[in-house]
């Protein structure tokens, strides 16, 4: 199987093609080429954007789009726990409200982890560092979008 390089942080449509393949997303063809740019770099860890084109024939379920997460180093254990926690969901087939996570990799040598996440920065987005939600944010998190308490039946 085709290794990420930790070295360039660079995704390869060879690497990508065998990911989605191991876990069950791609089923016939390839990746053929992969458009990658930074999307967040945060405190703990850098997220990529992905945009993903496949060969013609390529069937499964394709994401157009994927978001890559890359922990900093100096964050080692929080990228492992992160990974080993996904690589569970992913293993379990358990329903979750969760991202779908398509793929990890970790490199001891580099005290890194990859982890793929579905992207839905089409219907979704990230709020400034150090920036307080808006009072709409706040009630949207406390009633939801339908104005009905967002709770959990135990």
């Amino acid at each position: 199987m085709e290794k990420f390089n930790f070295d360039n942080k660079e995704v390869t449509p060879e690497w990508l093609t065998s990911i989605l393949e191991k876990n069950g997303f791609l089923y016939k063809g390839r990746v053929i080429s992969i458009e990658q740019k930074i999307a967040f770099p945060l405190i703990i860890s850098d997220i990529f954007s992905l945009k993903i084109n496949y060969s013609p024939e390529s069937s499964g379920h394709l994401p157009s789009k994927i978001l890559m997460k890359l922990n900093k180093p100096q964050f080692s254990d929080m990228g492992i726990k992160e990974a080993i926690f996904y690589g569970s969901v992913m293993k379990s087939n358990i329903s979750l409200p969760l991202l779908t996570c398509y793929g990890i990799e970790k490199s001891h040598e580099y005290k890194q982890c990859c982890i793929l996440f579905e992207d839905l920065t089409d219907t979704h987005y990230q709020i400034e560092l150090n920036v307080l939600p808006t009072q709409e944010q706040y009630k949207m998190a406390i009633w939801g979008p339908r104005g009905r308490p967002l709770y959990i039946d135990i």
